[in-house]
């Protein structure tokens, strides 16, 4: 009875298990409030950090807990605070940058300079399943991102893309006690966020994909080594991976020429509304509509006057992020043209580029 009361005590009062749940409501909010603000509208009204965590908190239940319950980790409630610690920084920074390869850098850096063979063992193990956890949340492959307006030293406009996601991972270990060991469930909330700037997500996604598998193959390679020696170089190896992961972040940022700007002749699609006409119309962020029902339109004035030449139909004439020309068409809702689905920039920000007529 003592151990199942353990386990409730752990699960139920366990503050990290409480933020990691609060948190996918926190960025909902804070993002459709950001949205609201600089779109005038809420981008996506869909919940999907909630749907995301439960996803991912699932096969985290399965993975973690039973993995952990495998290798029989045990550790100290030294380590356990500071992960803790850590996890809880992790979880309510999300929204600012990721700092999730601080749960990898500080414990392994501390094990290394104190040379604490078991303590660097249970750190390894923990970060597999980190690792794990950022890859079980890349299969959601930045399909959702909010567009954020930003502006540049040189005052120039442009769309910034920011994917978030939150969930919980759950271990099963042992904690060293002077009675004994007793086994406690333990959360850490783990959180990814990835600023996009390129015309798609697809190389920000495979980036992730290939540090988390450099991670996981040599954490599990540390983990189950017998040799100080070659465990103490893989922690050193984990380390400078990590930290290539918060440069290579920094980098893309700071010098990859934002896509989605305010065009000159034409309107820049920054964002579509899921199951609007824009979206079966296929457009993309990054888009520039030239034409609207056979009528050039340089603005948003000239977008919605075009738009109201047809009382259930709109036709786009669009320019894709590649240079590709092409034709589409769908039906409006009723004969509403605000209903159209095009999130584009405001028009104060094509006014102060003399692009208004």
């Amino acid at each position: 009875m003592k151990v199942v009361g353990w386990l409730l005590g752990a699960i139920v009062f366990n503050p990290l298990l409480w933020l990691g749940g609060v948190m996918p409501g926190i960025n909902y909010l804070v993002r459709i409030r950001q949205e609201r603000h600089q779109w005038r509208q809420a981008v996506d009204r869909d919940w999907y950090e909630g749907r995301h965590f439960i996803m991912a908190f699932g096969g985290m239940a399965l993975i973690g807990i039973g993995g952990t319950i495998l290798m029989r980790v045990t550790v100290s409630w030294e380590l356990v605070a500071v992960y803790g610690f850590l996890a809880g920084i992790v979880a309510l920074t999300n929204w600012w940058h990721n700092l999730t390869p601080l749960l990898i850098l500080v414990p392994v850096g501390l094990t290394l300079i104190t040379k604490d063979g078991g303590a660097l063992h249970a750190t390894l193990v923990f970060t597999v399943f980190i690792c794990i956890t950022r890859l079980i949340l890349s299969l959601f492959g930045g399909q959702k991102v909010s567009p954020r307006m930003v502006m540049n030293r040189r005052h120039h406009v442009f769309a910034r893309y920011e994917w978030r996601e939150t969930t919980i991972l759950p271990a099963f270990v042992m904690v060293g006690t002077r009675q004994g060991s007793i086994p406690v469930i333990i959360f850490f909330p783990v959180g990814i966020h990835r600023v996009i700037q390129e015309k798609t997500t697809a190389p920000v996604v495979r980036h992730l994909q290939m540090v988390t598998g450099i991670q996981c193959g040599l954490a599990l390679l540390g983990s189950f080594t017998g040799y100080s020696a070659l465990r103490a170089g893989l922690g050193v190896a984990l380390v400078m991976v990590s930290c290539y992961d918060i440069g290579n972040q920094w980098w893309r940022i700071h010098h990859h020429s934002p896509v989605v700007t305010a065009a000159t002749d034409g309107i820049r699609v920054v964002a579509v509304r899921p199951a609007t006409p824009a979206a079966r119309m296929g457009l993309r962020p990054g888009d520039v509509v030239v034409a609207c029902n056979d009528a050039p339109v340089h603005n948003h004035r000239e977008l919605y006057a075009a738009l109201q030449r047809s009382a259930a139909y709109c036709r786009l004439r669009v320019r894709t992020v590649t240079g590709d020309m092409k034709l589409v068409e769908s039906s409006l809702y009723a004969g509403v043209p605000h209903e159209v689905g095009i999130v584009t920039f405001p028009a104060a920000v094509y006014s102060r580029v003399g692009e208004l007529k």
